[in-house]
């Protein structure tokens, strides 16, 4: 499994535990003994909180995925020049071989 798919699974999970959070942080300010405005308005604050911190959380999640994404292409670059520099060398030693042989088949024996 590579590195971006733990990242999605693990941003997937902390959506989930953050949902979770609130769902229960909900149902227990609807079975406190406040009045209906003041539970909505609790409501509303603990919503907006947890609306701000899933932001960030997919923020970071973010991040670090275009990092690793970079990452990634880098040593995709890195590997694809290294292996035209060594395709290059054994086409010239090729045709190194080429030249040589045939400078040996053109020569007279005597």
């Amino acid at each position: 499994m590579s590195e971006v798919d733990n990242t999605d699974r693990m941003a997937y999970i902390t959506l989930g535990v953050l949902f979770g959070v609130a769902a229960g942080a909900a149902a227990g300010m609807l079975m406190a003994p406040r009045s209906g405005q003041e539970t909505r308005e609790q409501l509303r604050t603990k919503a907006l909180a947890a609306r701000d911190k899933a932001k960030q959380q997919l923020a970071t999640q973010q991040e670090k995925a275009k990092q690793r994404l970079q990452s990634v292409a880098s040593k995709a670059a890195d590997k694809t020049a290294n292996l035209a520099e060594k395709a290059g060398e054994q086409a010239d030693k090729v045709q190194e071989k080429a030249r040589t042989t045939r400078s040996r088949t053109n020569t007279p024996t005597l």
